[in-house]
């Protein structure tokens, strides 16, 4: 039995989704909206630029972000999804999602966007939710379900996946 949760948690769809980790599809995503942007242009009555509200929300994201490799360092584990969890931390900014540092990568990737005025960029937050919710958060919640079991499952029932 155990062996067979373990399999499971080693892919995704046949593919370990840990060879690309969540900072680099946020980078990757940020990059293809450069590239993007470049190609295809926003057309400039298409303006919906607002640095006020995006540096805002970088800020905001930057913070959560922060705060929650601040917890992982307190309690020694690894915020990394390639590394087993030796803590399951629920302070913080825990209490209100089980993934405050996706959160926060969504609310900087908005915050370009609205920085920037991009069509493309704005479509990236979006996309890396869909990355995170689909492929790493389900890999991650299995491993944490092995590792924490009970204590997991009654965390999870307290706490959204996302807010």
């Amino acid at each position: 039995m155990v062996e067979e949760t373990r399999n499971k948690t080693k892919t995704f769809c046949g593919m370990n989704p840990l060879w690309l980790v969540p900072p680099h599809v946020a980078i990757a995503v940020l990059i293809i909206s450069l590239g993007l942007d470049t190609l295809l242009p926003t057309p400039p009555d298409w303006n919906f630029r607002s640095p006020l509200l995006g540096f805002t929300l970088l800020g905001l994201g930057s913070v959560v972000i922060v705060w929650t490799l601040g917890l992982f360092c307190k309690w020694a584990t690894s915020p990394s999804p390639a590394k087993k969890a030796s803590t399951l931390v629920t302070e913080g900014p825990f209490r209100i999602s089980r993934n405050p540092i996706y959160l926060g990568g969504i609310s900087m990737l908005s915050g370009c966007a609205l920085v920037w005025g991009s069509i493309a960029a704005l479509v990236m937050p979006l996309i890396f939710f869909l990355a995170m919710n689909f492929v790493y958060i389900p890999f991650e919640e299995q491993r944490l379900l092995d590792a924490f079991g009970n204590a997991y499952v009654a965390y999870k029932s307290r706490v959204r996946r996302w807010l």
